[in-house]
């Protein structure tokens, strides 16, 4: 009996040290990951209130660049060495194209690399918008991190406004003009030979001879929509159809575009010179 009692004794040191053990690994790494945690959250405010020091300094920059520098040329290049790209995702980004004769959008990302920390870095992003005519800027449109500055000439926007309705018997504004729509002009595109969905509603629009969508994209203000109307109203002229005098002057008016198209061809994908696009479509 005794050796019994001697042996659970010994049975239950052993389960009491083993708790022990395990309530102190338990508790010691419940510690490493509080520990962990907060210096997580602590890093992480520190980054924020850099990320928001940094916000304050660089919109105060643009700003002032901005402000100085009202020619589109001195602008951009200003801009450029605002935020020099260094291959990490910085530097600025530019889209631009004609609307009509001589009035060109340009679409503008910003993005301004800051160093967090030692090896950790990031970037704060802008966007300008502008529209351009000649030497003059006559809308221009900046968002930063909190809110958007428009500034006009409303009398020469105005002028454009009309000049595009003569152009293409269709009203426009700022809003349609800016739209980000992320389209390409291509017919199968990447590894998967994807039919853009773009491309297949021109195919059905030749088909059904369907004139009002082909009128309805020529006339819009986005140039990949332009460049998928030029193409069917392409193939319908190759089947026998007869352009009316006004489907002729915008088709010439959009195959004669500078600018930027953005394109695919199987896996690329580019931005390309929007006439030397247009230029396979022939219209005798």
């Amino acid at each position: 009996m005794r050796n019994k009692i001697q042996l659970y004794g010994k049975n239950m040191s052993s389960i009491i040290l083993f708790l022990c053990y395990l309530f102190i690994t338990v508790f010691s790494v419940s510690i490493v990951k509080a520990q962990s945690s907060v210096e997580q959250a602590t890093e992480r405010l520190k980054q924020d209130s850099l990320i928001n020091y940094y916000e304050l300094i660089y919109d105060k920059e643009l700003n002032s660049i901005i402000k100085k520098n009202t020619h589109p040329d001195s602008l951009l290049k200003k801009l450029y060495a605002f935020a020099p790209g260094d291959g990490s995702g910085t530097g600025v980004y530019t889209k631009n194209y004609e609307l009509i004769d001589s009035y060109m959008l340009f679409k503008i990302r910003i993005n301004k690399g800051i160093q967090l920390s030692p090896g950790i870095s990031s970037w704060i992003s802008y966007t300008i918008n502008f529209l351009r005519f000649n030497s003059e800027i006559l809308y221009f449109e900046f968002i930063d991190y909190k809110d958007t500055s428009v500034k006009t000439d409303n009398i020469k926007f105005n002028y454009f406004l009309n000049s595009y309705k003569k152009v293409f018997n269709k009203k426009t504004n700022w809003k349609e003009i800016i739209k980000d729509t992320s389209l390409i002009y291509g017919d199968e595109c990447f590894y998967e030979g994807e039919k853009i969905k773009e491309m297949a509603k021109i195919e059905n629009a030749i088909k059904s001879k369907n004139i009002p969508l082909l009128e309805d994209w020529i006339s819009s203000p986005l140039p990949e929509l332009q460049a998928f109307a030029v193409n069917g109203f392409y193939q319908l002229y190759k089947v026998g159809y007869k352009l009316t005098a006004k489907q002729q002057e915008m088709v010439r008016v959009v195959k004669n575009k500078k600018g930027e198209l953005h394109t695919c061809s199987g896996c690329f994908v580019e931005d390309r010179d929007f006439r030397d696009v247009l230029s396979e479509f022939t219209f005798d």
